[in-house]
Formats: structure tokens, sequence, C-alpha cells
């Protein structure tokens, strides 16, 4: 793939582990030079105000990650204090999506999910390969919203496979752990 669309060569991708999830999907096709004027998360201002606080939380949450480890060494006391702050924070900002009707209305879609792209049906959606779309891509059942650009990358037999184009290295982290959790819920159901 081309280095001025921000893909990774086709047998790299590969290397990626892939799972089958549920997932909240909105996508919209937008001109490539968007991405270089418009944030994704612009497109979907509309009903993703409660998304878009839980993501402004888990962003905070990471840049206090250390300071919390600080905190650890000082006070356990302490820092049991404030994770149970943010756990109640955290609580409130759920019972907001939750709530939220905008949600209530969007149902979950089956997608094939990894660290590079996803794959979902196409039913419903007119789109070329080489097309672009920003994303907002909310994961379950923890409501961790991911907002980017993709690049289509195929279309056959109803399916459409596209391509991150700008994560952040803490969405890729988000999705790496997300990922992670499905896959070992799925070793735990095949045990059963």
């Amino acid at each position: 793939m081309s280095k001025d669309h921000g893909h990774r060569p086709s047998d790299e991708r590969r290397d990626y582990f892939r799972v089958a999830d549920k997932v909240l999907l909105r996508i919209l096709p937008v001109p490539a030079s968007a991405r270089q004027s418009k944030a994704a998360a612009d497109w979907f201002r509309n009903g993703s105000q409660p998304l878009q606080l839980l993501q402004e939380l888990r962003s905070i949450d990471a840049e206090n990650h250390t300071v919390m480890r600080a905190v650890s060494e000082l006070s356990r006391d302490l820092e049991l204090y404030l994770k149970n702050l943010n756990r109640k924070i955290d609580m409130l900002a759920h019972a907001l999506v939750e709530g939220n009707e905008s949600l209530k209305d969007q149902r979950p879609v089956s997608v094939t999910l990894s660290e590079a792209g996803f794959a979902f049906a196409a039913k419903g959606h007119k789109l070329t390969r080489g097309s672009w779309l920003a994303v907002q891509l909310t994961l379950l059942p923890s409501y961790a919203v991911i907002f980017c650009y993709a690049a289509v990358l195929s279309l056959r037999d109803d399916e459409v496979a596209v391509e991150f184009a700008n994560l952040t290295e803490a969405d890729r982290q988000l999705l790496a752990r997300h990922i992670l959790q499905v896959q070992i819920a799925e070793r735990k159901r095949s045990q059963t």
C-alpha cells in the first residue's frame, strides 16, 4: 500500500490477531482531503457527546497512570481512595452513555476486528475500494470509543474490509486490550 495513505503492507496487516466481535459502528464516507483538515470525531458531534466524555475520561486515566503509581508507593490508602473516586466517575459516565437516546437506536454490528482495521457486512453501504471513511467504533461492553479515519481495502462477498489510517497509540493499546479480552472470553466459553 502507498505510504501517503498511512497504510501498512498487506503482509504486515496479517501479523495482527483478528477476533469476531460485536460493536456499535457509525461510518461516513468522506473525501480523502478531510483527514488533513478535520478530526474524525468532528463528523459525529451529534449524539456522541457521552461517548466523547468517556473517551476523555480514559485519556485522563492514561495521563495519570504514572502519577497513580507514585501515589501507590506513598500511600496505599490514598491510592485506594483515588481509585474508588475514579470508579464512581466511571459509573456515572457509563450511566450517561447507557441512557443516551441516540445509542439506544444503534444495534450492535458483527465485525472481524484487529489492531489494523475491521471487516463488516456491506449491506446498506455503497462504498468503493480506496474510498475513505470517518469511523466511530464503540467497543462493547465498555463503551470505549475510537474515532478515526479508515480506508476501504476490499469489497467481496458482501463484506467490506477497512484499514485504520490514523490511530493514536492510546487507541491502538485500547484495541489490543479489547481484542485480548475477547480472546480470553472466547477461550473460557470454549472450555465450558
